[in-house]
């Protein structure tokens, strides 16, 4: 008998008594839970292999048969917490450019909720189906950043993008993430079922779930574990973020090539999430992560400044030169894997149409769970068409770009899918800024277009990674993969509902249209500002904020303070009167505030006027770091695939990539947590092979929940004070 990770009787709540596994395991009275060590991480070489261990995940992982899934206590939670979990990263995204996975979160609330409703017989399998409907209605990217962009390019050209309507955004949104959802379903196999990729958020999920519904002494250590875990790390969050008693990372005090290593973004950030992702994905691939930022960081950005090729050590300015070389090895290194398993894949998909020879009784049985095959090529068909009917209607992009980003989003999908699950980072936002590039020169003159349509891709990889987390998570559970494609739609098209009005109270644009009240120098400011001074303008405003504040003899020395700020933050390379305050404090719509800031807004939209110029050109140099990246892609995927003695020892091209593009202070946090799991691994294997994954999923969970719980809190509070 195989050896398993885990064995959790749920009795009653879990399901049925007597489950078919329940004597396997040697435990009576209910369906045993249990995460196979062999399933979840071992990679498949051989067809034989292939069979056996399908073979095994229907025989004793398998429980859509044995207990409900669909329910309706799904729908009803997943659509109401979906919407708060839309609130929460439209808010959390518009305010500080970043959102929160979730898929942690859906599982914790989720099953508190129904218990505080006092529904009964909640089983781990509805609860997955629950986090699943939610994170899809919460992972909507395209609301945070590309809408308010556009609405932003509207202030500032409206005779080149029109205003958008409520029934367009709605559209838009659900389309572009209608079409992640059915690329991931043929990969579904290749990544969760052969390659066995990590997926560390998927990962932590599942036993974040068989923790909750634990019962028995080692499940019951285990549960101990993940929330002390994160209890912990939910504290620490509340005291850096709520109480500011801890900075965000800690930077080394030293100079570097004549630099400030703090520049350089050199330190650690102070992140139980990331050491707790670090510490599910190992030393292989976040060694790899380090050695590549310090590479960039230490050595070519430097070199980068010298040669003036960039201004200063701003990630934002860095980034656009680092993200040519990962580009080219995240695409080359997920292509020629993908090509060399293509007789692996090539059945994997054969399955969801035609039987597979000897096994045909076992391959029927995998086929009813499964998507269908006319399901998932009609809603492909039907995604791309509404796709490219906004693109060419509404947006008025060319009917051949149309195709274009339709077709690209299926290889950005690939490379989104595999950089999560091997890292837990998804790069489809820096990667699709070359698509935008690419896109800007085909079809110079509006910004919209070019930006509509590198959308596609990115709307498409995001939802794709975040479906393939949710499948990896159900994988381990035994759920019915079919079930969770039909939940996932039902989250789409909830979250899509719900984001429109919350985007439209959230700005203002429910107040009317979205105009400023002193528009002639709003329209002056945001048309001209240099994307990587946005920030620092923000904070000159809120200082000159608080120098009016101060008494009249102390006004202008605090006024002389402020400029300089600026000045060594931006560079000097736009000048602010204190005016610019006002025109941030009376934006109309809200967007650009220093209430709602909006970054990656404006930034994006920034970006987009650039490259809609034909006179754009790639930076300096970065055409042969792009080479340099597709050498180095194909030659260590061709190389870890070999059958040689240094085969274990080569390097991770995602966690290489993904290091390149980050700033250093992520990655030193993702290597810290796997050198501590390999330390303690060292010591004592057993206490990591029992319990490492529900420390780590601790660290992610805590921190991740406590971060929306600050910030929902910080709202609150500004509310009720006036300042919202």
């Amino acid at each position: 008998m195989e050896r398993k990770d885990s064995a959790t009787d749920i009795g009653g709540d879990g399901g049925r008594p007597g489950g078919a596994d329940a004597g396997d395991a040697g435990v009576g009275g209910g369906i045993v839970w249990a995460i196979d060590k062999e399933l979840a991480t071992v990679p498949i070489e051989s067809d034989e292999e292939f069979e056996r261990q399908e073979k095994k995940w229907l025989e004793t992982i398998y429980k859509g048969d044995k207990v409900p899934e669909v329910t309706g206590k799904v729908l009803f939670a997943g659509a109401i917490l979906g919407w708060v979990m839309v609130a929460c990263n439209l808010y959390m995204g518009m305010k500080i450019g970043w959102t929160v996975g979730g898929s942690l979160i859906a599982v914790i609330v989720s099953y508190s909720f129904i218990r505080l409703l006092r529904f009964e017989h909640y089983t781990p399998l509805e609860n997955n189906l629950t986090q699943t409907m939610v994170s899809a209605a919460g992972s909507l990217g395209s609301i945070i950043i590309l809408i308010p962009a556009l609405y932003l390019l509207h202030l500032q050209i409206p005779q080149l993008v029109p205003r958008l309507e409520a029934w367009q955004v709605f559209s838009w949104v659900f389309f572009s993430s209608f079409l992640g959802v059915f690329w991931a379903v043929p990969l579904r196999k290749q990544v969760v079922g052969i390659e066995k990729l990590m997926f560390p958020t998927g990962t932590a999920c599942a036993h974040t779930i068989l923790a909750m519904h634990a019962r028995g002494k080692e499940s019951t250590n285990k549960a101990r574990w993940l929330f002390g875990t994160a209890g912990v790390a939910g504290l620490f969050q509340m005291l850096k973020d709520g109480f500011h008693l801890f900075p965000d990372s800690v930077s080394l005090p030293f100079t570097w090539a004549g630099h400030q290593v703090s520049k350089l973004t050199q330190g650690i950030s102070l992140s139980p999430m990331l050491m707790g992702a670090g510490f599910l994905v190992g030393i292989r691939v976040t060694l790899s992560m380090v050695v590549a930022a310090s590479v960039a960081w230490l050595v070519i950005v430097p070199w980068l400044l010298d040669q003036g090729v960039v201004d200063g050590p701003s990630y934002r300015l860095v980034v656009r030169w680092t993200m040519w070389p990962s580009i080219g090895a995240l695409v080359t290194s997920g292509l020629t894997a993908t090509a060399l398993r293509w007789r692996t894949l090539y059945n994997a998909l054969s399955a969801i149409w035609k039987k597979r020879g000897p096994a045909s009784k076992q391959a029927e049985a995998m086929k009813a769970l499964e998507v269908p095959f006319w399901l998932w090529l009609g809603g492909l068909l039907l995604a791309s068409a509404g796709i490219m009917t906004m693109l060419s209607v509404v947006f008025h992009v060319p009917v051949y770009l149309a195709f274009l980003a339709v077709a690209v989003s299926a290889i950005f999908a690939i490379i989104a899918i595999r950089a999560t699950g091997e890292t837990d980072i998804n790069p489809i936002n820096s990667v699709s800024n070359a698509a935008l590039m690419v896109y800007g020169g085909l079809e110079p003159g509006s910004p919209m277009v070019p930006m509509i349509a590198a959308e596609v891709t990115s709307a498409g990889g995001s939802e794709a990674a975040d479906m393939t987390q949710d499948l990896k998570t159900g994988y381990l559970l035994g759920a019915t993969p079919r079930r969770q494609f039909y939940v996932q739609i039902a989250g789409i098209l909830v979250g899509s509902i719900g984001a429109v009005p919350l985007l439209f109270l959230v700005t203002g644009l429910l107040e009317g249209e979205c105009r400023f009240k002193d528009e002639d120098r709003a329209m002056a400011m945001v048309a001209t500002m240099d994307p990587a001074v946005v920030e620092p303008a923000v904070q000159y405003a809120e200082r000159v904020k608080q120098c009016r504040q101060r008494e009249t003899e102390e006004l202008g020395a605090c006024m002389a303070e402020a400029e300089q700020k600026f000045d060594e933050e931006a560079g000097g390379r736009f000048a602010l009167d204190p005016v610019y305050a006002d025109v941030f404090e009376q934006n109309y719509c809200r967007m650009g505030t220093p209430k709602l800031p909006t970054i990656g807004a404006v930034v994006r939209s920034g970006f987009g006027r650039i490259v809609s110029d034909p006179s754009t050109k790639m930076p300096p140099y970065s055409r042969a770091a792009l080479l340099i990246g597709i050498l180095f892609g194909f030659a260590v995927t061709i190389l870890e695939k070999a059958k040689w003695r240094f085969r274990g020892y080569m390097p991770s091209v995602m966690g290489a990539s993904i290091g390149f593009i980050l700033p250093a202070y992520y990655s030193w946090a993702m290597f810290s947590g796997a050198l501590v799991q390999w330390i303690i691994k060292r010591k004592n294997p057993e206490w990591v092979e029992k319990y490492s994954f529900a420390v780590a999923s601790g660290g992610i969970l805590g921190e991740g929940l406590m971060g929306v719980l600050v910030i929902a809190a910080v709202m609150v509070i500004g509310l009720l004070g006036g300042g919202g």
